[in-house]
């Protein structure tokens, strides 16, 4: 019997002033997983991950976290997840430590330590006696991944957690997502965008575009859509891919949507298979190579790599 998802959206829909936030968005996250949610700006991600923690209501569909609706209901749920917001708050008044504690302190934790071993994994242990008001951008984001991670959450959910970070900053916070998920075995949805370094340590990417989730993978399936490979449109799927075998001797394709079938092999074999098609009387309206980058395709399916209208 499968477990229940840690994370579960269905048809989540919301709009503001207008404009179409999340557009029937349905995923599900098991648990373990490191779920990447790849898009460009305006793309829902933020949108869709405040609606799962319960911080805004969608206008349809519906969300739960570990089976509870977000909500004052799931507060006992919610003191098991870390939480980092797209623009992460520090309290004024208060050292870096005391802000971590203070957040221990409100998911009902007393577990001396913790907040210095929070900041200690993020780097900033030299900070913790300085005002945590007096931080420039890149360490407030840093804080406030220690302000999620101090409690040992059982469930991470991070906004960008790598965005504006410099080169080192940004390597420590992507090896610790990979050891809380390799060796604590936490589970997380982790909002980035595709060149932020998230997308390698993914279980899990869905890719967000428009208040849309426009395209999921796995591990392999990524792995496989971001090889080499020979993309044609045929008028007949089924013959083409007896040709493909009986003729070619060629096996590792997929026949996709729209007759579209998807050839794993280098893109010097094109001529080869379109002369073989044609031979056939298949008509071939459409022939590709793709060269497989694995950035390349999901700027692709996200827009990121499209100037902004």
């Amino acid at each position: 019997m499968a477990s229940t998802p840690v994370i579960e959206a269905i048809r989540l829909t919301k709009a503001h002033a207008r404009r179409q936030l999340l557009d029937e968005v349905s995923l599900s996250v098991a648990r373990g997983d490191l779920y990447a949610l790849v898009g460009g700006a305006g793309s829902g991600k933020t949108a869709l991950l405040r609606a799962l923690v319960g911080l805004s209501y969608p206008d349809t569909g519906s969300a739960r976290i570990m089976g509870q609706v977000p909500g004052p209901g799931a507060y006992r749920v919610f003191q098991r997840v870390g939480f980092l917001s797209a623009d992460p708050p520090v309290r004024r008044g208060v050292s870096v430590r005391h802000d971590v504690e203070m957040g221990l302190s409100l998911a009902g934790i007393v577990e001396p330590g913790a907040a210095d071993r929070a900041l200690s994994l993020l780097g900033i242990q030299d900070l913790a006696e300085h005002p945590a008001a007096s931080l420039g951008d890149d360490d407030r984001r840093l804080l406030g991944i220690a302000r999620a991670i101090a409690p040992s959450p059982e469930l991470l959910v991070l906004d960008e957690p790598t965005r504006g970070l410099g080169g080192l900053e940004r390597r420590r916070v992507l090896d610790l997502l990979r050891m809380l998920s390799v060796e604590r075995e936490i589970t997380m949805i982790v909002a980035t965008r595709v060149a932020d370094g998230v997308v390698e340590s993914a279980s899990h990417v869905g890719v967000m575009r428009g208040g849309r989730l426009v395209a999921e993978f796995d591990r392999e399936g990524l792995r496989e859509r971001g090889r080499e490979h020979v993309e044609i449109v045929v008028s007949d799927p089924p013959r083409a891919a007896l040709v493909l075998e009986e003729r070619l001797g060629l096996t590792d394709f997929a026949v996709c949507q729209e007759r579209l079938i998807r050839i794993y092999v280098p893109g010097t074999r094109v001529s080869e298979i379109n002369s073989a098609l044609v031979a056939d009387g298949i008509e071939v309206t459409s022939l590709s190579v793709n060269a497989g980058a694995l950035v390349e395709l999901l700027e692709r399916l996200s827009g990121e790599g499209e100037a902004s209208q």
